[in-house]
């Protein structure tokens, strides 16, 4: 993980993902509520300036860890972000022996070498994950070399749809439990490049008819999924 989410990392990100917060806190959100978890405490892997983490904390009244490798980001979340229920470290929580009831990493996967690796020891500390992944794997993107720019600006060194993420998390042993679709596109519209305004109008028409279908072939849309560590009890159940 060190190798493509430390401090050079970091420095390719203006406002280390802050304004990002809102967006991924709201649709994180809405898959717990709608699963019915009343966590008591979080853990995040790559909390960037921490305030989704404190958001999280506060919401569902949960303690947290919040981790990223870089000492400078953490600093900042400390001084920005600070809450009692939230503890910000320098590190990766899948090294220590503590264990949460929830966790979560947005937009990280892209970035991990052995993302592979990484979502096996994910499994050893909480049951259940939230992660959100860019659908950087789309027609329009691989027509235009799209994935090569955000390679390029933003260091994302694997490229998913929805469909190989979602296969990528049942390979490692985890059962999807609930998904859905988030659409950078239109609510994060400041920081969309022209050609992604351009792209606005068809994505809204097709997405109105088949939002997967749409975020296959236009791009714009991330995926938020929750899933549960798989385990024979559950296989039963």
């Amino acid at each position: 993980m060190k190798q493509f989410y430390d401090e050079e990392y970091w420095e390719l990100v203006e406002g280390f993902h802050e304004e990002d917060s809102l967006f991924k806190v709201k649709y994180a959100s809405l898959l717990i509520d709608r699963n019915h978890l009343d966590p008591d405490s979080f853990v995040e892997i790559g909390c960037g300036a921490g305030r989704a983490a404190r958001l999280m904390a506060n919401k569902y009244g949960a303690e947290s860890d919040a981790f990223d490798l870089a000492e400078s980001v953490i600093e900042y979340a400390r001084r920005n972000n600070s809450s009692p229920r939230v503890c910000f470290k320098v590190g990766s929580p899948v090294v220590g022996e503590k264990s949460y009831d929830v966790g979560y990493a947005f937009d990280v996967l892209e970035h991990v070498a052995d993302y592979i690796g990484f979502l096996e020891e994910c499994k050893r500390i909480a049951p259940v994950w939230i992660f959100h992944v860019p659908l950087d794997m789309n027609v329009s993107s691989v027509l235009r070399h799209g994935y090569l720019r955000a390679r390029e600006k933003v260091r994302h060194i694997h490229y998913f749809s929805e469909l190989s993420a979602i296969e990528t998390l049942k390979d490692v042993g985890f059962t999807v439990e609930d998904k859905t679709l988030t659409p950078g596109w239109r609510e994060l519209k400041g920081r969309q490049p022209f050609r992604g305004a351009i792209a606005s109008a068809p994505r809204a028409i097709l997405g109105l008819l088949n939002t997967s279908v749409a975020a296959h072939l236009l791009g714009g849309w991330s995926l938020m999924v929750l899933c549960r560590v798989h385990t024979p009890e559950s296989s039963e159940g």
